[in-house]
């Protein structure tokens, strides 16, 4: 009896051995897989929001550059600072509508010439560290070659986590020589704040708990990482809190397995009648959580290998779109994936393709579903943004799908995530049951949500290159153009005044009857036209290769101290004749204290021509004209020319001074001209650093007032882009406004 017994403890011993052993190994391998799928998924929020961090830098950087790639930042930032313009168009405008936390323009050696207002209400961008890192990031920037100077970074200021980007400042229309160290440089920086907040779209989506950010890296990290900039210094750890899939199901089956023990403990003696169930209990829990582990990790290389198949850079749209259903349908084992459009005029949803799992094909069916009827179905998309349904066809709210398409093709649960761009929904990525209803669980719903951000970046990458193609081809255009109207100007200047020269002279001849009388009057009359006419042509023909001197730049000016009375009383004695043909009386009113002004002879004397003959035509007969000179305190001479005759319309003054323009018809009739006058008068004032403006009342008169600066450096480069600018808007159409993004 003793040996039976000793038998039966032996055996008994032995099992509960086996069976704290296997209760032993169950738990480890619980452990185990729960870590695990902690881990995974710990590194996959991870890869996640480091990849979101670095699309909201590039994205920030791309907005740099757009601001810094501009020739209104060129010149209203670096050549002449307009803090008014910087604050409307740069400072506010950029905080208000991209929520930049603050911005300001470095001259060539870092010092700051303008700033926002959010720097200075906000106590962070004064201090010495973000002075400090701002000189490191700009030191950096000086580093880089002239053609590549921007730069991005993280940046750690008083334990706050922001985006800086710092790029050189140059023009979009024209080429700027940065070799020379003469020309002007500057550099526009924007900082822009993290956002950390539990409304942000990044902890909202991925689910995040305290989510926070600190610059002591000793801190223990929970899920997080070490945060460092692009040289490889730490600059602070971001953390977070996440429920964790492992850890939730570890506290649940802590319960029934505690509970599995003590019956195990209680009821030993019937371990060989439930150690096959329990077994198969583990057995099944196990492989659930393997089976759980092999998708994450299957989802995890479906995400890389769009990626590395670079669907981002084939220029095949549908190849990409039929590529991205194949992926998402074989990685969910789902029966159908479709990818649907909204069209142009946002009526109805249109399919591109449908890839079939059982078939393993793709297809493109007519099948389109009206707006109109499923709007509470778009409501939710918009709200939700993914719309998890385990029985769709039960689902008051997918009625109108559930008569046009989800009856037609028997599906029982839809997995649908919309596309969006710039936060409007352009169409839906569709994952399909046919077979039953089916439980989406989350980690189906967070890879699906993935894919739809990845197309997302690919319509916005596409969108950015048919732009940037766009601007090539206007840029292009726009030189050519300018290119064949030099030429032929070129070519019609030396075509037109050799023959032009032989008429003026030989008419000149005639009319004056150098080789004896005419006897026909008529023909002296006729040599008379043919002389005026020809004087006329050649004026206008000079008048044209002015401009275009002008505007390529090639009108250089000889500057010199001149006594501005002198030339003043040269043209008016100049234009005496006219004044006396028409009985008008010229009054000057000039000081006789004038100091010499800094001019161009040639130029200050064809300025005073052209705006005293202007005042002389367009005067009453009989009538007189005023010319005025006066220094005034701001160091300029101010030169006004009145006239009391026709006046200008108000609606006509805005188009007076552009090229060729004549006024009304009735006017072009009466006075001649070719309407390049006062343009040629503005140019030239302009490479002069001065100012030009008319005033005119209809029926009254019109003043011409003139300022010019009684100290001048020579004309530079940015004056003859002005005077070239000018001339391109008043002769083509306004190209397209492309507007950021980011």
């Amino acid at each position: 009896m003793d040996h039976y017994r000793r038998l039966i403890y032996g055996i008994f011993f032995q099992i509960l051995l086996l069976v704290g052993l296997f209760i032993t190994i169950v738990f480890s391998v619980v452990f185990y897989s729960a870590n695990q799928q902690d881990e995974i998924t710990r590194q996959d929020y991870i890869r996640l929001v480091k990849a979101s961090l670095q699309k909201n830098l590039l994205s920030h950087k791309r907005l740099t550059y757009d601001y810094s790639y501009w020739d209104d930042s060129y010149s209203k930032l670096v050549m002449k600072l307009d803090p008014e313009w910087a604050k409307n168009n740069i400072g506010e405008y950029l905080e208000q509508t991209f929520e930049i936390s603050g911005s300001l323009v470095l001259d060539a050696q870092g010092k700051k010439i303008f700033q926002s207002v959010g720097f200075q209400n906000s106590p962070l961008f004064a201090t010495t560290a973000f002075s400090e890192s701002l000189d490191k990031l700009f030191l950096e920037t000086k580093n880089l070659s002239e053609e590549t100077r921007q730069i991005s970074d993280f940046l750690e200021i008083e334990n706050q986590l922001y985006m800086v980007g710092l790029n050189l400042i140059t023009s979009d229309t024209r080429e700027i020589d940065f070799t020379n160290p003469e020309t002007p440089r500057g550099y526009l920086v924007l900082l822009k704040e993290i956002d950390l907040s539990p409304e942000s779209d990044l902890v909202t989506f991925l689910g995040l708990h305290d989510f926070h950010f600190t610059a002591d890296h000793k801190n223990t990290i929970t899920n997080g990482f070490i945060m460092a900039d692009s040289s490889g210094q730490v600059i602070g750890i971001l953390d977070w809190h996440l429920d964790l899939p492992g850890t939730i199901l570890l506290h649940k089956s802590l319960y029934w397995t505690a509970g599995a023990l003590v019956l195990a403990v209680i009821l030993c003696l019937l371990i060989f009648r439930r150690g096959n169930s329990i077994l198969g209990i583990f057995s099944r829990d196990h492989e659930r959580q393997q089976l759980l582990k092999l998708r994450n990790e299957q989802q995890i290389n479906a995400l890389k290998s769009l990626v590395q198949n670079n669907i981002f850079y084939q220029n095949n749209d549908d190849r990409a779109l039929m590529e991205v259903t194949k992926t998402v349908c074989l990685t969910l084992r789902s029966d159908r994936t479709s990818i649907w459009f909204l069209n142009q005029e946002k009526q109805q949803l249109e399919c591109h393709n449908v890839y079939e799992a059982d078939e393993d094909r793709h297809s493109s069916p007519p099948s389109t579903i009206p707006v109109a009827g499923c709007e509470d179905y778009y409501q939710l998309m918009q709200q939700k943004r993914i719309l998890a349904e385990e029985d769709c066809l039960s689902n008051s709210k997918m009625t109108g799908f559930l008569d046009l398409y989800l009856k037609e093709y028997n599906i029982q649960s839809i997995l649908d995530a919309g596309l969006f761009q710039n936060n409007e929904l352009i169409g839906i990525i569709s994952v399909e049951r046919t077979r039953k209803t089916y439980n989406w669980p989350l980690e189906e719903i967070s890879f699906t949500a993935s894919v739809t951000h990845l197309l997302s970046l690919l319509f916005e990458i596409r969108e950015r290159r048919q732009i940037e193609t766009h601007l090539i081809s206007a840029k292009e255009e726009a030189e050519a153009a300018n290119q064949a109207k030099s030429e032929f100007l070129a070519n019609m200047s030396h075509e037109l005044r050799t023959p032009l020269n032989a008429i003026i002279g030989f008419s000149d001849l005639m009319r004056n009857e150098m080789f004896g009388p005419i006897e026909q009057q008529q023909y002296k009359g006729y040599s008379e036209d043919i002389y005026n006419s020809g004087t006329h042509l050649l004026s206008l023909i000079s008048d044209i290769l002015d401009i275009s001197k002008i505007e390529a730049g090639g009108y250089l000016l000889e500057m010199e101290d001149i006594n501005f009375a002198e030339v003043a009383a040269s043209a008016i004695r100049m234009l005496a004749p006219r004044a006396e043909n028409r009985s008008l009386q010229v009054e000057t009113e000039i000081s006789n204290s004038l100091s010499p002004i800094p001019a161009d002879h040639r130029a200050l004397l064809q300025i005073l021509l052209n705006i005293i003959a202007n005042a002389i035509k367009f005067s009453h007969t009989g009538s007189r004209v005023l010319f005025k000179a006066v220094e005034t305190a701001k160091d300029e001479l101010k030169i006004t020319v009145t006239d009391f005759g026709l006046g200008i319309p108000e609606h006509q003054l805005p188009l007076v001074g552009s090229p060729f323009y004549q006024g009304e018809s009735t006017l072009r009739k009466k006075h001649e001209g070719t309407g390049l006058g006062l343009y040629i008068t503005k140019s030239l004032v302009t490479l002069h650093h001065g100012t030009f403006r008319i005033e005119s009342k209809f029926g009254e008169g019109t003043t011409v007032t003139i300022t010019l600066p009684l100290q001048l450096p020579s004309p530079d480069h940015e004056s003859m882009e002005q005077i070239k600018s000018e001339f391109s808007n008043s002769h083509s159409s306004k190209r397209p406004n492309v507007s950021s993004p980011f």
